[in-house]
């Protein structure tokens, strides 16, 4: 009987330990809310210094890295507000795809850079899907040697090397 009570004792002080963990993470979780854009959130992206990125459908890109968050919009030369994907490299920029291209950020600034123009209008995607915008970017990869993988709404797939532009499944 005494084996069982103490037992159930070291238990329940088990549980009101588990209780104030769970209060104080929702007084962090409280204080750190993130405003979610009226059309939500896309992808999100574990960098690789642990910190947090979410794309999202209208909002821009929010940063989170473990105190604040932080939104980045046009206003910040992001290309666009509607963000799609994020990759990184090894030189340590973040790109991002967007209804309006591809945003390089550097950690200090974006960059736009203008995929190839694709018509998608004369052929039978532009009878099938008019509103297709050839230039938005859905996916990105890097691969093995720091090439990155685009993939878009309509305008095919291209590996960009920083330089060029190579069209693959257009």
């Amino acid at each position: 009987m005494l084996i069982t009570l103490s037992s159930s004792f070291a238990a329940c002080k088990g549980q009101v330990k588990e209780h104030k963990d769970s209060a104080e993470l929702e007084k962090i979780s409280e204080a750190n809310k993130i405003a979610v854009p009226k059309n939500g959130f896309s992808n999100g992206y574990l960098d690789k210094d642990g910190s947090l990125w979410f794309c999202s459908n209208g909002g821009g890109v929010y940063h989170y890295d473990g105190k604040k968050i932080k939104n980045f919009t046009e206003k910040n030369g992001l290309s666009s507000m509607q963000v799609f994907t994020i990759a990184s490299d090894k030189k340590n920029n973040l790109w991002f795809g967007t209804q309006n291209g591809l945003s390089k950020y550097d950690r200090k600034q974006f960059e736009h850079i203008a995929l190839p123009y694709q018509d998608t209008l004369s052929g039978w995607i532009g009878k099938v899907y008019p509103v297709l915008n050839p230039n938005a970017v859905h996916s990105l990869a890097t691969d093995n040697n720091d090439n990155l993988w685009i993939g878009t709404g309509g305008g095919g797939a291209y590996v960009y090397d920083g330089t060029r532009f190579k069209a693959h499944l257009n």
